[in-house]
This record gives structure tokens, sequence and C-alpha cells, in this order.
């Protein structure tokens, strides 16, 4: 019989590579532009949003901006990703996201949905959603903070053409919602991670000491 470390690294195996895509293409009209390379403690906000992925532990992670966006791709410059051009940005958050899918390598059979203006996601929270899939292979695995559902969310590959078939400035929390049975909840008790929409958000992050 094999030893339970054995068993647990066959099982991984078995379920494949666990990816991630980053949105990251947004307008940032709310702030006015540039936000994501906008620092917190002296690292760029989607630095520390793609930080936290790498560190949570997934397999590839990409990147969708928009083509020509070389300010962004200098401030990932010395992280492990791979970047998506999104040549129809102005459709919304769903062409975003329809591109970061389609780019996912065959192997990917789950991918993390994450977004670049919450530089504050704990890479703990990432390795506890990777856990509660690999250990009942849930269609979602999403967390709920004090009873909110949040960001990232890791959707199983079956789940990628809802994803596709998603129109309009939204994001996938429609498809989350769906089907309560099918999702994985990791509960936890603390305030929903915040967003920098604009500079009052992001000076009220610097002021708090999140960096």
């Amino acid at each position: 019989m094999r030893a339970p470390a054995a068993r647990d690294a066959a099982s991984r195996a078995r379920r494949g590579v666990i990816g991630a895509i980053l949105l990251a293409a947004g307008s940032a009209r709310r702030y006015g532009g540039g936000k994501l390379t906008a620092t917190i403690g002296g690292e760029a906000i989607v630095h520390r949003a793609a930080r936290a992925l790498i560190e949570g532990g997934p397999g590839p992670v990409h990147v969708v901006l928009r083509p020509g966006d070389s300010d962004l791709r200098s401030a990932l410059a010395d992280l492990a990703v791979s970047f998506v051009g999104c040549a129809d940005h102005a459709a919304g958050m769903s062409a975003s996201l329809r591109a970061g899918i389609a780019s996912l390598p065959r192997q990917v059979t789950a991918a993390f949905v994450a977004l670049a203006d919450q530089p504050t996601i704990d890479p703990a929270v990432i390795r506890a959603l990777v856990a509660a899939f690999e250990k009942g292979s849930p269609a979602i695995a999403a967390p709920r903070y004090r009873g909110e559902l949040a960001n990232p969310v890791l959707f199983a590959r079956s789940v990628f053409p809802e994803l596709l078939a998603l129109a309009g400035d939204v994001g996938a929390r429609s498809v989350v919602l769906k089907d309560a049975a099918r999702v994985r909840w990791l509960d936890i008790d603390a305030p929903v991670p915040a967003d920098v929409d604009t500079l009052e958000d992001l000076n009220t992050l610097r002021d708090t000491g999140a960096g």
C-alpha cells in the first residue's frame, strides 16, 4: 500500500494542472487610468495581485491586458507570468475573461479567476481553495467572507464553456451562483478584500498599512 503522500501526489497528477487568469485589461475610469501600476508599500497593485497567485501555488498564471500595455508588462517583468492581449477589452470584463480562459493550455484542468485590482488577497486563501478542490473535485471552489462571495474563484474545466458564453461587462458571479450544489465554499471570518477603484481606495489601503 502506498504512503499517504504518494497517494496525494498521484491524485494531484490525475487531476492535472491548476492555473490562473488575472484580469488586468480594464479602463480604470473611476481611478483616472493607470491604477494597476500605482504602488502600496513600494509594490505595484498588479504585482501584488499576481504574486499572491504565484505564492498560492497555481500553475501557469495568465495576465489578461490591453494589447501594447507596456507599463503592466514592465511592472510584472520579474514574475513568471504569461501575457494575453485582449483586443476586445472595450466590450467589458467578460471579454477579458473569455480571452484568459481561451488562452489556457489543455493540461490545465481548473483555473482561478482573479482581479488585478485586489492587492490584499492572502495566498493562504488560494492554497486553501486548491486543497478544497483537490480533496473533493467540486466544479467550483469559492471564498465567502462573512457570507459574501468574493474572488478569486476556482473553476473546473467542465465550467469553462459557461465562462466562455458570458457577454457584456460582467464577471463570473452568475456562473458561481447558478447552482449552489456544485460549489465548495471556503468560509472566512474576515471582511472582503478591498478593490482599488478610486484614488481614495488606494489611500485608505496605504493608511491602513496594507503594504
